[in-house]
């Protein structure tokens, strides 16, 4: 069963806001690991361990290029 035009759209689509969504959000953790590393510097009270916001934010990324990658391989197959 074939699937309609309107229907590859609205997957690939969908799969594009996960990608862009999640390389977002790797973003945002990547800023919020600076922020803590920055504010704990300032006060002095011993830095907390961002590793964890690193890593998150590293897994998110590689995350939202697989689905990018994903959405666009499968738009080329549909060619």
């Amino acid at each position: 069963m074939q699937e309609s035009i309107v229907q590859r759209v609205v997957r690939r689509a969908g799969m594009m806001g996960l990608a862009v969504l999640l390389i977002a959000v790797s973003g945002g953790l990547g800023y919020v690991a600076h922020l803590t590393q920055v504010t704990s510097q300032k006060v002095g009270d011993g830095s907390p361990s961002v590793l964890p916001l690193i890593a998150l934010s590293v897994l998110s990324a590689i995350a939202g290029l697989t689905t990018l990658r994903l959405a666009l391989h499968q738009d080329a197959e549909a060619v």
